[in-house]
Parts: structure tokens; C-alpha cells; sequence
């Protein structure tokens, strides 16, 4: 079952999903949470043109690793499902995830940020609403959580960007 917002609003106040920064709010919506973005780095391709590190600029055909100011805490019993904002997607970026926040889940989402448009720049800044969450509730917990030893979580844990553990 998809959860809306008064069961998103729940998992909030229970510190399932909570803002890193304390005092500032998460982005609730009818049926999913607003993600913002925390940091970029891990640039491959044309580069992040930067400079303080509360706005970049994407080159276009870059690609580069961002994370979310949201923390996740999952319980064995829920899952969530990232994908981008379509405001986002229409500009030119692409942003994915792994697409699951696994039951068992703790710490941030690692974002896969890709320009898709050669010859055009994408204007990134921290805390910009980048990408989405929708919630799906178990009929049961999960028989093992993601992080559980013999589960082989690599990102149990992760806080900031997390280079991939596909060949390490």
C-alpha cells in the first residue's frame, strides 16, 4: 500500500525521514517527500564549473554524485521508491537512485546527477527540491533488514557521497 500524506507526516515525527540540518523541515506532499540536495562532487566527464558551494553550474554531458539533506532511519517494514522531479527532468537533468530505500536502511541517498543536454548548463544549489520519495508499506517486516550481516549492504551508514562498491 502507497502511503500519503498524513502517514508520511507520521513517519516524519517518528524520525524515519528527518532534515540532517535540526530545525529545518521535510517537504511533504499528497503521496511523497520532496528531497533536496545536500552536496555534488565525484565529477566524471565535462566538469561542474563551481564555486561556493551553495550554487554550481552542471556542464552539459557531466555527471557527478549528489547527496540529500534527508537522513533516512527505515524500519523492517517499509520500503521507499526515489526517483527525480519531473521539474528537474525537464530542464535536462536526470537524476536517479539505486530506486530502493531498503527496510533496514540508515543514512542519506546517494544521487546519480547526469546533464543530459550537450552545450547547455544546469544550475545546481544546495537545498533545490531535486527528487522524490514514495513510501510503500510491508503486509510484513522484511526476514532480514539492509545492513544485517550476510545481507551485503555496502551503504549501510552512508553520510556524504559514497563512491560505488561495484568492483571493491
Amino acid at each position: 500500500m502507497m502511503l500519503g500524506d498524513r502517514a508520511l507526516r507520521e513517519l516524519v515525527k517518528r524520525g524515519v525521514v528527518r532534515h540532517q540540518d535540526v530545525g529545518r523541515s521535510v517537504k511533504v506532499q499528497p503521496v511523497s517527500i520532496d528531497l533536496t540536495l545536500d552536496h555534488v562532487g565525484d565529477v566524471r566527464g565535462a566538469s561542474i564549473t563551481s564555486g561556493e558551494w551553495s550554487e554550481l553550474t552542471m556542464m552539459g554531458g557531466s555527471f557527478a554524485l549528489g547527496t540529500t539533506c534527508e537522513v533516512f532511519s527505515m524500519p523492517w517494514d517499509l520500503v521507499g521508491m526515489v526517483m527525480g522531479k519531473s521539474s528537474v527532468g525537464r530542464a535536462g537533468l536526470a537524476v536517479e537512485c539505486a530506486g530502493l530505500i531498503d527496510p533496514g536502511f540508515n543514512g542519506q541517498i546517494v544521487l546519480e546527477l547526469f546533464n543530459q543536454l550537450p552545450g547547455a548548463s544546469v544550475p545546481l544549489r544546495r537545498d533545490m527540491r531535486i527528487a522524490q520519495v514514495v513510501f510503500f508499506q510491508l503486509e510484513q517486516e522484511v526476514e532480514m533488514g539492509y545492513g544485517e550481516l550476510g545481507a551485503q549492504s555496502h551503504y549501510q551508514g552512508q553520510m556524504g557521497i559514497t563512491p560505488s562498491h561495484l568492483w571493491g
